[in-house]
């Protein structure tokens, strides 16, 4: 399968997920949030891969864009994959309800969280236990700050209240 080249900036705002067909739209930076925008992996340089390319009549069954986390060449975390990572590990230290031993394994498991491992679910289990301990606003945050990396699955065993593939 062929694929076009996206553009993203470094927080994770999908610019154009065709910047190879379409370099009219490409930005320097993004303007939702001022960040420079790349079209290539910044650890091994790789394109970023894009929408899936198709002919025009096969236009109206390609899913939806849906940024990835990790580059397909070198396995690394993009930035906006990194950075989501850290502010969740932050919102784990406001949990003052939780023991320094929680949150240590909390942090442990966010990375089998957004990507699918063989210990993506009991890492949801684990995870779903932590958020039951901790007031709903803080549970948010963490929620707000993970949930568009998370593996889809996943979402509906730590958040059951969300519909199943609910736009964030």
């Amino acid at each position: 399968m062929a694929y076009h080249i996206a553009q993203i900036c470094l927080s994770g705002h999908v610019i154009n997920d065709k910047a190879d067909e379409f370099p009219q739209y490409n930005q320097n930076f993004c303007e939702i949030c001022g960040k420079t925008t790349i079209t290539t992996c910044q650890h091994c340089g790789s394109k970023i891969r894009g929408q899936l390319a198709v002919t025009w009549m096969a236009a109206d069954v390609i899913q939806p864009y849906s940024r990835p986390a990790f580059c397909a060449q070198c396995g690394k975390p993009y930035q906006w994959t990194e950075a989501a990572i850290k502010a969740a590990e932050e919102a784990i230290e406001l949990m003052d309800e939780l023991e320094p031993d929680d949150k240590k394994r909390f942090k442990e498991n966010i990375s089998d969280i957004i990507s699918q491992t063989p210990r993506t679910k009991v890492a949801a289990k684990l995870i779903k236990r932590f958020l039951d301990k901790v007031a709903p606003g803080t549970g948010e945050l963490f929620r707000q700050t993970v949930i568009n990396l998370t593996v889809e699955g996943v979402k509906q065993l730590i958040w059951p209240q969300l519909p199943p593939s609910s736009p964030q």
